[in-house]
């Protein structure tokens, strides 16, 4: 039998919910039956990057766009025309990389999957030319409207992306199993961590970037320490924000209370050893990490403009920004927080990974015919 051969995009040197969930796809598919490609930036090294080369994964790069278009432009060209690709899932943030899906359709034969896995636009003025590009992505990529194949990580992501066409729902499923709440993990990190096992410990797993709102978050947790001042504060993650972070953290002098752990490969351990997870995002569509902390039984606070399909276990509270860091606090603080033990019971079946990859796998092969 002929494999069928999927050409995935959109990845970064950072392990965000792209990263995850196509290294996910990737580790539980059949690869007697599918045979995977990456593309990506000239000389970035992606997330799982070492992983995917010992097992033998085809890495086709492109120059970056910001050095030369041209050149960026003709590696796509070549790339897409050269290649006999059955499938090319391009995951995105926006249109922005508008020529991924315009080329992908004029040069390849192969069908065309454009996953969108965010639901709205940061409001800030350094975000503009993202959301110029954006627009003339969407104007480009009209032509292509028949031939590209809609898929979303959630509706709000989908209503985003597509307005008021058709698209398809790949759930972010996860393994139920690896993120439900161990007492064992919970202690072994804690010891790791030199946290008490009496402190009450907030929590983030997410990109240090703008829209993750981690300031918002910090100035939160800085009023719930002025409440309960046994208490810590877990951030989880890397990216361009981060120095920015620890420096308010120092000003705030807490540093002492927060903790930066970086990229971890152990995130399923580290969230057995918190006790509320707060996510203030400014806006997000199906959110992989939020799941991941309901399955492990944690109350979650996030922001109304996060999709509220996110919310599979009846566990996450939404607030809105308009609120300030201190109301915040006190809601989180007055509310009942104990950890659900009877939470897998809850998850739905199409949020297990082994349905939801299944679901995108049997997509592959039924649309093959």
């Amino acid at each position: 039998m002929k494999k069928i051969k999927i050409l995935y995009e959109g990845l970064s040197s950072d392990i965000g919910g792209i990263e995850t969930y196509i290294y996910n796809l990737y580790k539980n598919m059949n690869h007697e039956i599918f045979e995977i490609s990456l593309l990506i930036q000239k000389g970035m090294k992606i997330s799982f990057y070492d992983e995917y080369i010992k097992s033998g994964v085809k890495i086709y790069e492109v120059e970056d766009r910001k050095k030369s278009y041209h050149k960026y432009l003709k590696d796509l060209k070549d790339i897409y025309l050269h290649n006999d690709f059955d499938y090319i899932h391009i995951n995105m943030m926006s249109y922005s990389l508008f020529e991924r899906i315009t080329y992908a359709c004029k040069y390849s034969t192969a069908k065309v999957i454009v996953h969108c896995h965010t639901a709205g636009f940061k409001k800030e003025k350094n975000y503009t030319k993202t959301k110029i590009l954006d627009k003339l992505g969407r104007l480009a990529v009209k032509k292509y409207n028949k031939k590209i194949i809609r898929v979303a990580c959630g509706a709000k992501a989908g209503k985003f992306a597509y307005g008021n066409k058709d698209f398809i729902i790949f759930n972010n499923g996860i393994d139920i199993a690896k993120f439900t709440f161990q007492q064992s993990n919970r202690s072994k990190v804690r010891k790791k961590l030199h946290i008490s096992a009496s402190t009450t410990v907030f929590g983030l797993v997410g990109l240090f970037m703008d829209v993750k709102n981690h300031s918002f978050l910090i100035d939160i947790f800085n009023e719930a320490l002025k409440i309960n001042k046994d208490s810590k504060l877990i951030l989880v993650g890397e990216g361009p924000i981060r120095l920015k972070m620890e420096e308010k953290v120092k000003e705030l002098n807490i540093a002492n209370n927060v903790l930066f752990l970086g990229n971890r490969n152990d995130v399923n351990e580290i969230l057995s050893a918190i006790d509320i997870y707060v996510m203030p995002s400014k806006f997000e569509g199906m959110s992989i990490a939020l799941i991941e902390a309901q399955v492990n039984g944690l109350k979650c606070y996030t922001s109304s403009n996060v999709d509220k399909t996110s919310n599979i276990t009846g566990n996450v509270e939404f607030l809105s920004l308009e609120l300030s860091p201190k109301e915040w606090a006190n809601i989180i603080l007055n509310s009942p927080n104990q950890r659900d033990d009877q939470v897998i019971e809850k998850v739905p079946a199409e949020f297990n990974s082994k349905n939801s990859y299944q679901k995108v796998y049997d997509f592959y092969l039924q649309n093959m015919k």
